[in-house]
């Protein structure tokens, strides 16, 4: 299938709709013949191009353009990073606002090539292509540059040179260069630079055919053109990267990512490889020296030499195949990987190790597979909390403060909060005191949102109070002698799962709300309970919770939402000018699902420690550096909180906004057992309750 044309009708692959935006296939479209005929015929001799190739700027602007807007096509199935169920529940709610999210609810979905202009070359178009080759490119001015000999592109309308050439590196293939459109162009900044990569002894032919197939990812330097310069060099005109000044190191020269940067590169790669696959081209060349590291990302170069395979033949499927197993073998290179693990190996590389083995024995079948277990690797954050003293035995203070305002733009609070500390101090009070802290955010575009967030506030904190209360206060007097009751001791498990339930009951009053309103409703909850040294987190949604531990600012949670997730695979659609994701839209939240099952973590907490639990309106307006300063310029936490959503409301007000701070002191011991009975006795003296021979002062006046 290798010397199959792009547009021959026995060709695999994807037809290329119109402008007009019709996407009916065009096999018997006289235009494409007329495409056909032409690149059989057309002259290619020197250094010009022929005119059926796509234009450098305007053909690469129109493909990148198309690409972001309109050509998405269906979830190949690579990297299920966003559940598809709950992509689908959040784009019917959210009618046409939500189709952006509905279209790309995989965190890695297929991209379509993108519709380009259908041309035709005719007698004008070669007489063009004659009088244009020759021109002179203009000399670099800068030192850093080279000047060059001349060389032209044939193109319908224009035909640019270009100028100010500089080497930002290498593949397996050649250099890869800089390039602009002319000396004022470059200087001006009024046209965006391209990449040219370097070729000699290059397949014209397989290059050409490449070209023709418009094929677009964000992670593929993919091939806008093909320029025939002197003797057997060519250049492979490829769209600019946004950073277009960084250098390209590839990894077998000495690219690395650290290993989450790493595991995101393997999501992002395999599904470029995905995307070829999908539309019937195989790589063929996936190895170190063919991935690229330019300014913290992954690209994968050498598009010009893929071959077309059969989707559906064994042969292809096996070469689709070893690409795969190629990548995931060359992430160990890229994230430096030594050869025998550590004994304090990350959770993360270990994980990046696995995959690497899994590609070492050829395990991988699909680049949807690949990506999806880079995608899991990445599920759990990455939460490294400064060490607490879990030595002490002194019980514990809360302090807690609250704050919330409606914010500057809003006409409703839809958040509600939750703070309780029940403190009993007795002979077994030793693991007292017990503390529920919470934040619920009703959500803004669905219905009732401020009644949704105060089912999960109230039921929340009501259940926890049902579960605990009994075991922890009431069983103690009511079973004195039970070893189980008179420990003072409350188990992470008892608390994990209390709060488990917990959430569970005000996730299904939320959906009973849903019935009752014939319209989807939900909030988000945030959770922390804390029982002496031992706190269990609950987390749905994009409020968020902080742990400030000796000078150290942790945020505890992960934002549930699509733009969090996408930015946390570094996914290529970020890089699309054109691809735009609101941050509210949630995948997780209380009341979406029947099941809502939370992300929970246990932690210890000491004194010292400060707890935040906000909602988004207060997070998204202060950066983590005014938070911590916040938590730490003062003792009093209803003072912190009042000031942070103060400041809230100071740089925008744009949501609702409240916190909920804890402060975590140690009980202060007994203060008999504070003194020896020498400090007391002259504590007393100094009081006058002693007279100066030790006696009682009414004693010595007969009383």
């Amino acid at each position: 299938m290798d010397d199959l044309h792009p547009d021959s009708d026995d060709a695999n692959v994807v037809k290329i709709p119109s402008d007009n935006g019709d996407n009916s296939d065009n096999s018997d479209n006289s235009d494409k013949s007329d495409n056909s005929d032409n690149s059989d015929n057309s002259d290619n001799s020197d250094d010009t191009v022929d005119a059926s190739d796509s234009e450098v700027t305007d053909g690469a602007a129109a493909a990148s353009e198309a690409a972001g807007k309109d050509d998405v096509a269906p979830d190949n199935g690579a990297a299920e990073q966003v559940d598809q169920l709950e992509a689908d529940k959040i784009a019917e709610q959210g009618g046409e606002t939500a189709s952006s999210p509905e279209a790309h609810e995989d965190a890695s979905p297929a991209q379509q090539p993108p519709t380009d202009e259908v041309r035709s070359a005719d007698g004008a178009d070669a007489a063009d292509a004659a009088d244009v080759a020759g021109e002179e490119a203009t000399d670099a001015e800068s030192d850093d540059t080279v000047p060059l000999p001349a060389i032209s592109i044939a193109t319908k309308r224009n035909t640019p040179e270009f100028s100010t050439i500089r080497e930002l590196g290498r593949d397996a293939w050649g250099r890869i260069l800089l390039a602009w459109r002319g000396d004022a162009q470059a200087s001006s900044g009024q046209e965006p630079p391209v990449v040219l990569l370097e070729r000699t002894a290059l397949d014209f032919e397989s290059a050409r055919r490449m070209t023709d197939y418009h094929l677009y990812h964000a992670r593929l330097l993919a091939p806008r053109a093909v320029v025939q310069r002197e003797g057997d060099t060519h250049w492979l005109v490829v769209e600019a990267p946004a950073n277009y000044e960084a250098p390209f190191e590839a990894v077998g020269d000495g690219g690395r990512l650290e290993v989450r940067s790493a595991l995101k590169a393997g999501v992002g790669l395999a599904n470029a490889l995905s995307y070829l696959h999908t539309n019937g081209v195989a790589h063929e060349n996936v190895g170190p020296m063919a991935i690229l590291i330019h300014d913290g990302r992954a690209y994968l170069s050498g598009v010009e030499r893929c071959a077309l395979v059969e989707t559906t033949d064994a042969t292809g499927v096996a070469r689709f195949a070893a690409d795969v197993n190629a990548l995931g073998r060359a992430l160990a290179l890229l994230a430096g990987l030594p050869d025998e693990a550590p004994d304090d190996e990350t959770a993360p590389a270990q994980a990046l190790r696995a995959i690497v083995a899994r590609a070492d024995a050829a395990g991988y079948a699909t680049a949807e597979e690949l990506a999806q277990e880079c995608g899991a690797a990445l599920q759990e954050p990455a939460l490294a909390l400064p060490e607490a003293d879990e030595s002490a035995t002194h019980a514990l203070v809360f302090h807690c403060g609250t704050a919330t305002t409606v914010g500057l733009l809003r006409t409703q609070n839809q958040d509600a909060l939750g703070c309780t500390v029940l403190e009993i101090r007795d002979d077994i009070g030793r693991d007292q005191p017990l503390g529920i802290f919470l934040v619920a955010d009703g959500m803004g575009g669905e219905a009732a949102g401020e009644i949704a967030s105060r089912i999960g506030a109230r039921i929340a904190t009501a259940e926890l109070m049902r579960q605990l209360l009994a075991p922890t206060v009431a069983m103690p007097a009511l079973d004195p002698f039970s070893p189980e009751f008179t420990t003072g001791a409350t188990s992470v498990a008892t608390l994990a799962q209390a709060l488990a339930v917990a959430v569970d009951a005000a996730n299904r009053q939320v959906r009973a709300l849903a019935t009752t309103l014939q319209e989807s409703t939900g909030t988000t909850l945030t959770a922390v309970v804390v029982a002496g040294h031992r706190a269990v987190l609950a987390h749905l949604g994009d409020s968020r919770a902080y742990l400030l531990r000796a000078g150290t600012l942790v945020q505890l949670t992960k934002d549930h939402s699509l733009l969090a997730r996408l930015m946390e695979l570094d996914h290529p659609l970020l890089n699309d000018p054109s691809f735009g994701m609101p941050r509210n839209y949630l995948y997780r939240s209380l009341g979406q699902e029947d099941e809502a099952p939370p992300d929970m973590m246990e932690f210890p907490i000491a004194p010292g420690d400060r707890l935040l639990i906000c909602s988004d309106g207060l997070w998204d307006e202060l950066d983590d550096a005014t938070i911590q300063r916040c938590l730490t310029s003062t003792d009093d936490p209803a003072e912190c909180a009042n000031h942070l959503v103060r400041l809230a409301n100071a740089s925008g007000g744009h949501d609702n906004s409240t916190a909920v701070v804890v402060f975590v002191e140690a009980q202060r011991d007994d203060p008999a057992t504070e003194f020896t009975p020498e400090q007391i006795d002259a504590i007393l003296r100094a009081s006058g309750a002693l007279d100066e021979e030790g006696g009682d002062e009414d004693e010595s006046n007969g009383s």
